[in-house]
């Protein structure tokens, strides 16, 4: 027994098994705002036998391998979509405009003082307060720049707010539903389930200590099992972002490695698993950095790695897919040369 509780501590995501899709609408959002927490991808067992037989070596090889027994595992009550800030910000700009839209059939222009617009944002998002008080959805409002400064009314004692478009309540589930890429993304891995979906996370050499930088890069693992919806996460605990990804990992981290929970060891451990399995694979990372700023060095990485046949892009308030062609042949790669500062992805 105590064998078992020690295996379920140090990999407790191959003992969880989640829903296909999220099915309770995104207006709930549980959790605190770095730490996310969701679902795992689709289940893809019907092709299994023949991707066993290829991954042998690769099995023998890491104790954190895909080849889980999913009706062993238990259920994850909680299937709504993460909570995140970007995100946040991002319906908000959907629902709320400082621009006038020139259409009153589906807009209606109101003075929002920092409570009303905080109040506006709690009818759609009901747990809201679990996250952030007024003050602090107003910075994040001036960091973003979603809206204009905010202005004095003469009604209400001359308080501050802003005048702004609010689309009509009955329009907000759609605009949510159009415009939410967390939930466009789910819903295309719902009926895109022939690949294999992997994630990575990197970290840079900073000057945090070890146990900041071990729950920092948790965070990381986090966010790619329960926003990208990965079946396994594979990461470099040190590295630059400029460094050749081949090349990561030597010699290994394992005084880093053995402390994350549901990492499926270093990215020599990812190019095995990608080599040895006859299916394809859809490989999430967190910002363009998340893998690498340099695209000959990314050009390399997939010609070694043939049966990577996309790479999904987490930008925190939307994501992004890109197919193995659009980065090979038209240039995609660029977007990866863009990287002037540090980037938080925990």
């Amino acid at each position: 027994m105590a064998i078992v509780i020690n295996v379920h501590e140090r990999d407790p995501f191959k003992f969880i098994s989640y829903p296909d899709s999220p099915t309770i609408p995104s207006i709930d959002l549980p959790d605190n705002i770095d730490d996310h927490d969701g679902n795992d991808n689709n289940d893809d067992s019907n092709n299994s036998n023949s991707d066993d037989s290829n991954i042998s070596t690769y099995k023998n090889n890491t104790s954190n391998n895909s080849n889980k027994d999913r009706s062993k595992k238990r259920k994850l009550n909680d299937t709504v979509i993460p909570f995140c800030k970007d995100r946040l910000l991002n319906l908000m700009k959907e629902i709320v405009t400082d621009e006038n839209p020139l259409n009153n059939n589906c807009y209606s222009k109101q003075f929002l003082t920092a409570e009303d617009q905080y109040q506006l944002m709690c009818n759609v998002f009901p747990q809201l307060r679990n996250h952030c008080s007024v003050s602090q959805l107003q910075y994040w409002i001036e960091q973003a720049k979603i809206w204009g400064k905010s202005e004095r009314s003469r009604k209400n004692q001359r308080k501050p707010g802003r005048n702004l478009w609010v689309v009509d309540e009955q329009l907000w589930a759609f605009v949510m539903d159009t415009s939410d890429s967390v939930k466009a993304y789910w819903k295309y891995l719902q009926y895109d389930t022939k690949y294999i979906t992997i994630g990575y996370a990197r970290k840079s050499p900073t000057d945090e200590t070890k146990e900041s930088r071990i729950r920092l890069l948790q965070l990381m693992v986090n966010k790619l099992y329960f926003r990208g919806k990965c079946e396994e996460v594979f990461v470099s605990p040190i590295c630059k972002a400029d460094q050749p990804i081949l090349e990561r990992d030597s010699p290994k981290q394992n005084d880093l490695l053995l402390h994350l929970k549901g990492s499926n060891e270093n990215i020599s451990d990812l190019v095995a698993r990608v080599h040895f399995s006859q299916k394809p694979f859809r490989l999430v990372i967190i910002d363009y950095a998340g893998l690498s700023t340099s695209p000959n060095d990314i050009r390399i990485f997939l010609k070694q790695c043939s049966n990577i046949k996309e790479v999904v892009v987490d930008h925190g308030s939307s994501f992004e897919i890109l197919s193995r062609f659009d980065l090979l042949k038209n240039n995609d790669l660029e977007k990866f040369k863009c990287r002037h500062a540090n980037i938080k992805r925990s």
